[in-house]
């Protein structure tokens, strides 16, 4: 059981901590009421998380495209105002930027209108987001705006391995020709034009009945847009040819004589003895083949027709020149060399859309593919051991063919010729993001470069040319910041825009200080140990001895230390505290009686039940509290 007294000090040390946090406020609120000025346009300040906010935090960030639906790679002017609630424009605010498009500027800091420009761009099509985040001293707010570059129609374009032949004919179709110049290609269709159907960017089909077909490919880009090419040079499959054996040493002294014609399909006539074979007919036909050694005396006398079997003329073609380059002609293994395929006619002028193979001991992506309009075709090798090794190129197109070659060599000995990087510089302005003012002594830090900004804020740093991830600016009381550069041999200026670090106050260091005295006296008051409330417990089963006042039982006749008879016990006079023997005669110091009356209480001391009207206790003659 808590004493009264216990009770007590717990109330007076909440009363204290209450007092303290009182105190603190009012001085906290005082401290940034001084700091924020009297001025009726300073924002007030309000505690939020032991963070100093604005009460003004929700600003607004309104976005506008011009215009708002581009082409693909062409530009929209983007602009960015900032503002209060109340409306009046925030200066100096530092914005930042994203989008999965190009912007020219993706970071900056508002005028003193609020305002901030930018372009976006992209080479694709599709809806894109723009999203910007506006910050300044200890406020954030963001918005975002949409901007929709129009899709462009893909390209369906292919070409074939071969246009006529006999059936079954097997035809390569190839369709690295067509193109989505603001997206990719998702898919390709293809209908072979007897009824069949395929898919994919290279196609093999075989035509196994005769006539003439007109195949078409249709592709789909990466929004759903579609385009379909039909090919109107249309493919030919004719019957395949007949293997008749010939027919030799023919006797017939007059066969079909006076009948139309000699007719031999597609076999040989030799050692014809005919002495006067079709005579009056109207021609000896051979469709095809050569007569030889005919002995006829008078063939097709009276005929305007000469003997002549009018034979197909064999087609001739015209090869096709390929060359061949690589740049680099020597590389190391695991380097790559890009090859360039060059595919011209007899004429001298480059051809399109003509096949190429590629082939080599090496690594080749990609190993085939069609010229492009200038009659050229890249692919990139990658070589693995050392020595010379040839790259062969075969072309085809129509019934034309060429062939070429080159050799590259892969060195593991030799160091390779390596670009030497350009010195140049990185300038720019570092400034504080709360005031607008320039920043004395912020470090700037380039791997092991680094340069401190002048007076004026400016800085210098000399580096080579390439790309940055890793520009750093710090400053003692400032927010850490990283930025990247791409500085190319003219150089680039990057600036930076940096917050102050937040600071704790005293007053909040005070006041966790006191919260944590009063939440540690609370602790110990409430939940102490039991070992004083046993103590109170033990006071009350004891007494004091009336020889030598040692502690003892309350209802031992002897003392244990002095062993004396508790003989004519003592008591305590409950007015002036004097001992008298335990009688109801009066006090011989005060010569009072002891009262009486059903008015009690306990001994703050030893617990023993008293006069309500009690001085002393009569028991242990401690006094107690009126």
């Amino acid at each position: 059981m808590v004493s009264e007294v216990s009770k007590k000090i717990v109330y007076c040390w909440l009363k204290v901590g209450l007092i303290f946090v009182i105190l603190l406020s009012s001085l906290a609120h005082a401290g940034l009421a001084a700091k924020s000025g009297t001025t009726g346009t300073t924002p007030r300040i309000a505690i939020y998380d032991e963070i100093p906010i604005r009460v003004d935090t929700f600003c607004n960030v309104a976005i506008t495209s011009d215009p708002p639906t581009i082409l693909p790679r062409a530009y929209s002017d983007i602009k960015v105002t900032v503002t209060y609630r109340s409306g009046t424009p925030i200066n100096g605010a530092t914005l930042d930027l994203y989008s999965t498009g190009v912007l020219l500027r993706n970071s900056g800091m508002t005028d003193s209108g609020g305002a901030f420009t930018t372009s976006f761009s992209s080479p694709k099509s599709g809806p894109f987001i723009v999203n910007v985040s506006a910050r300044k001293d200890y406020f954030r707010c963001s918005g975002s705006i949409q901007i929709k570059v129009i899709n462009i129609y893909p390209t369906a374009k292919f070409s074939v391995s071969d246009r006529t032949g006999e059936a079954p004919l097997t035809v390569v179709f190839n369709a690295s020709g067509s193109k989505d110049i603001d997206g990719t290609i998702a898919s390709y269709s293809w209908k072979f034009g007897d009824g069949k159907e395929g898919t994919g960017k290279l196609a093999n089909h075989t035509y196994d009945k005769t006539g003439d077909f007109f195949p078409s490919l249709t592709v789909t880009d990466n929004l759903g847009i579609n385009d379909t090419m039909i090919f109107t040079d249309r493919i030919i499959v004719g019957p395949p040819t007949s293997s008749q054996p010939p027919i030799s040493n023919n006797t017939d002294p007059a066969p079909n004589a006076g009948t139309t014609a000699d007719n031999v399909a597609g076999g040989n006539i030799s050692n014809n003895t005919d002495p006067a074979p079709n005579a009056g007919t109207t021609a000896d036909n051979v469709a095809g083949d050569n007569i030889s050694n005919n002995t006829d005396p008078a063939p097709n006398s009276s005929l305007s027709l000469n003997d002549t079997l009018n034979a197909p003329t064999p087609m001739t073609t015209q090869p096709l020149t390929v060359t061949l380059s690589s740049d680099p002609t020597s590389v190391i293994p695991g380097q790559a060399s890009t090859i360039t395929v060059t595919v011209a006619g007899s004429d001298g002028k480059e051809i399109s859309d003509a096949s190429v193979l590629l082939s080599s001991n090496g690594k080749l992506d990609p190993g085939s593919g069609t010229t492009d309009e200038f009659g050229r075709f890249y692919s990139t090798f990658t070589g693995s051991a050392e020595g010379k090794v040839t790259v062969n190129a075969r072309a085809k197109k129509d019934d034309s063919e060429g062939k070429g070659e080159i050799q590259i060599e892969i060195k593991t000995n030799e160091p390779q010729n390596q670009t030497i990087a350009t010195t140049t510089t990185i300038t720019g302005k570092v400034m504080d993001a709360k005031t607008g003012n320039p920043i004395q002594g912020a470090i700037i830090t380039l791997g092991d470069r680094s340069a401190a900004t002048d007076p004026d804020g400016k800085y210098k740093i000399e580096v080579n040319t390439g790309e940055y991830s890793n520009l750093t600016v710090t400053k003692q009381g400032y927010e850490k910041n990283t930025r990247s550069a791409s500085v190319p041999e003219a150089g680039t200026v990057v600036d930076f825009v940096i917050s102050p670090a937040p600071q704790v106050e005293w007053w909040s260091i005070m006041l966790i200080f006191i919260i944590i005295v009063v939440a540690a006296g609370i602790i110990y008051f409430v939940y102490r140990k039991k070992k004083p409330i046993e103590k109170e417990d033990k006071a009350i089963k004891e007494k004091l001895c009336i020889h030598c006042k040692a502690p003892m039982p309350k209802d031992a006749e002897f003392c244990p230390k002095c062993g004396k008879k508790q003989e004519g016990e003592r008591r305590f006079c409950v007015y002036c505290g004097g001992t008298k023997l335990n009688s109801p005669q009066p006090c011989s110091k005060c010569g009072k009686l002891p009262p009486s009356g059903k008015d009690v209480k306990n001994c703050k001391n030893c617990g023993e039940v008293i006069p309500e009207v009690a001085k002393f206790c009569s028991a242990c003659g401690a006094g107690q509290p009126v």
